[in-house]
């Protein structure tokens, strides 16, 4: 369906149109008529929610309103007509749109409707602006608190511009009423926060009938940073640091992410160069986190061969990445605009030795977990997500390609230099913990495919433009491919050049409630395979 045939069909509803980009349309909508709306465009269109953004914007106007954006990726057949430069190795039904449904929530009636009856995914979203920005999701499945645990006080929104980021919290009395799964023989188990690794505090309470699990309630959140607070007022550049430490595993995910959305909002060429380069740190990235994963699905499994073997490559990336960037998780080389240093000589040698041994490499990584009977027998038919449930839930990355989900942000937005490299999007039939794995050891392979291909016609010319004039209240977004799964950053700055809104979806944030589903039926003890073959990230939600 062409974008003008879709607007069309909610005409009568439509406020206002702005076209600020050629691949992002923002729509602002009637409040009451959003649920509506929401089901044709599913529907419709095959649109999926990429993530719901709240801001405050009472100071704006005399309206003293919110603004709630809903961001669909939408396939659109014109979107080839639209992107000539795109390279013919891309196909056009795998490029997207974004399609932003607008709603206006006034201080006066902070209420909206929830759309978790008909778009499960948008579950967390609007629990998380209830927390943050005390505007309540009417007829919602589920109103528990999402961020803010049973002791945080009523009434404080962190998120409002209205309240400080250095205000004191004083806990309240704990009078909340957990919900419990109750039956003859069924018990329940807790794990966590505080664990017996060095993992990062989540609370997880298992319904158990014997060993089997009949369903999962996860508590994140414990350690919540306010990174997006601390991010308004801040400068195009100072904001990068904020997120290239939302995630350790995904920093230079992150920061080209947030890079994207300032360059695209200024209207910044970044120079080929520079984007060519992005590009093989990117999946040099994406090769330490596939990397990371395997070896933690291996050591959960008790497969200390297997294991010790994959952290042997992985260190070998992160030796490379700190001695071409003397940081090993690919921290302060990227900026708005471009890099800060170029990468030449020997540092390209080394990681043209490093992606010319990496298949060899991972070829002996896969015949040592496939040759293990025992191995086996603990991956597979493991920790099953049907296809249809990771759709509703709007899982991205490994996870839903496993499930037969094509899903990779580097085609479907070609990005950087994706839309100039030849490369598979790699995914499962399975859905189980063994199709994650292989997803993830097909995609190893690609990423040397990648890196391989750009260096043999690696550009020169300069590696980096300045950002130039900032328009105020022009949103962006910036979206990448991390190993974790796709990330997006929101931005939008105001009439001083200063953050006005960071709004940060990880790929965890995403796909958090899809372990819960996985893990049903399975036993206890084949809870952390089915944990790490998800690769969820902690630090990533509690930004």
């Amino acid at each position: 369906m062409k974008k003008s045939e879709l607007i069309n069909l909610f005409s009568s509803h439509i406020i206002k149109i702005d076209n600020y980009y050629n691949d992002e349309t923002y729509i602002e909508v009637s409040r009451d008529m959003l649920p509506e709306i929401v089901a044709e465009l599913m529907v419709i269109s095959q649109g999926t929610l990429m993530s719901i953004i709240c801001i405050d914007e009472r100071e704006l106007s005399e309206s003293k309103c919110f603004k709630i954006h809903y961001a669909f990726k939408v396939p659109f057949e014109n979107t080839k007509d639209k992107n000539p430069a795109k390279s013919s190795i891309m196909a056009s039904d795998e490029l997207k749109e974004i399609l932003v449904l607008t709603i206006k929530v006034f201080e006066a009636e902070p209420e909206f409707h929830s759309i978790t009856n008909i778009c499960l995914a948008a579950n967390w979203y609007e629990r998380e602006i209830a927390d943050m920005f005390g505007l309540k999701p009417i007829h919602h499945l589920d109103m528990k608190r999402l961020c803010h645990h049973e002791k945080f006080p009523q009434n404080i929104y962190p998120l409002r511009k209205d309240f400080a980021g250095e205000t004191a919290i004083i806990p309240m009395e704990n009078n909340s009423i957990a919900s419990k799964v109750e039956g003859h023989g069924i018990y329940e188990l807790p794990v966590g926060p505080i664990h017996a690794g060095i993992i990062e505090p989540g609370h997880f309470r298992f319904s158990c009938l014997g060993e089997h699990i009949i369903n999962l309630d996860a508590k994140l959140f414990f350690t919540h940073r306010g990174l997006e607070k601390m991010a308004e007022g801040m400068d195009h550049f100072k904001a990068n640091f904020i997120a290239e430490r939302v995630c350790g595993v995904c920093s230079l995910s992150h920061s080209v992410a947030y890079s994207n959305a300032v360059e695209k909002i200024c209207g910044t060429e970044v120079p080929k160069r520079a984007k060519y380069l992005r590009t093989i740190l990117l999946e040099l990235e994406r090769i330490s986190g596939h990397l990371t994963d395997i070896m933690g699905i291996a050591l959960d499994v008790a497969y200390y061969s297997a294991s010790t073997f994959a952290s042997i490559l992985r260190e070998n990336i992160l030796e490379t990445a700190y001695e071409i960037l003397r940081s090993r998780y690919f921290h302060s080389i990227n900026m708005p605009g471009g890099l800060r240093r170029d990468i030449t000589g020997d540092s390209l040698k080394k990681i043209e030795a490093l992606a010319e041994r990496l298949p060899g490499e991972i070829d002996r990584l896969s015949h040592l977990l496939l040759s293990s009977t025992s191995f086996l027998e603990r991956v597979e038919t493991t920790g099953y997500l049907f296809t249809n449930t990771a759709l509703e839930l709007g899982i991205v990355g490994v996870g839903a390609r496993a499930s037969k989900i094509k899903c990779d942000a580097r085609k479907a937005f070609g990005y950087e230099a994706y839309n100039e490299c030849e490369f598979n999007e790699i995914t499962g039939q399975a859905g189980d913990v063994y199709s994650r794995m292989m997803v993830r050891l097909g995609e190893l392979q690609e990423s040397a495919k990648i890196i391989k291909q750009l260096l043999s016609k690696l550009p020169q010319g300069k590696i980096s433009e300045p950002i130039g004039t900032i328009p105020p209240f022009k949103p962006a977004f910036g979206i990448t491919e991390a190993p974790k799964g796709e990330h997006s950053h929101f931005v939008v700055f105001d009439n001083n050049a200063k953050i006005y809104r960071l709004k940060i979806r990880s790929a965890s944030f995403a796909n958090w409630l899809a372990l819960t589903f996985a893990v049903k039926g399975n036993i206890v003890p084949d809870f952390p395979v089915i944990n790490k073959s998800f690769n969820l990230c902690y630090s990533a939600c509690d930004r």
